[in-house]
């Protein structure tokens, strides 16, 4: 695959155009396991194979720790931070981690808010949305409900009221 992962990005596109003939060995492999996780690092074994051979394992290791930064932090990180982090400029590392993540940081760092937003209203029902701004690392309720439209369609009141599932993500 020589395409960069970015290009993938808000797409949808079989597996087969992109991997050929690799795929099916997966396929079968999937098939043949008997649980979700099994199926999961069936999956994450494949893709991390996929990216060994076009990107530096050196920008892959700095990249899963990045991820697993703004995981932990559940979205709350600066982009100048994470770079610093990660040893790169903030131009490098933006470029960097598009081509192993396939978005961008402030993309994703969005998507890990809202994701983290969804679990912490499905964990505490109770809590208001200026409340749930806060401590889901928005600057404030209006950042929150500009993120959520982005990302939703919907403000946070309109989606918490029409929406019962909350984010499996954390």
């Amino acid at each position: 695959m020589d395409i960069p992962l970015i290009e993938f990005y808000d797409t949808i596109a079989p597996l087969k155009d992109v991997f050929s003939t690799k795929i099916s060995c997966l396929y079968n492999k999937l098939m043949d396991a008997t649980t979700f996780d099994q199926r999961k690092s069936l999956v994450d074994l494949f893709l991390l194979e996929q990216l060994k051979g076009k990107t530096p394992s050196v920008h892959i290791e700095r990249m899963t720790h990045i991820v697993n930064l703004i995981n932990t932090s559940g979205g709350g990180n600066k982009i100048t931070q994470l770079a610093s982090e990660a040893c790169l400029s903030r131009k490098q590392f933006e470029r960097v981690f598009q081509n192993v993540v396939g978005t961008s940081p402030k993309q994703f760092l969005k998507i890990i808010r809202f994701q983290n937003a969804l679990h912490t209203k499905t964990t505490n029902k109770h809590i208001n949305l200026t409340q749930l701004a806060h401590q889901c690392a928005y600057y404030d309720h209006s950042h929150m409900i500009n993120e959520f439209v982005q990302i939703a369609g919907k403000t946070p009141r309109q989606f918490f009221s029409e929406n019962q599932t909350g984010s499996d993500y954390f």
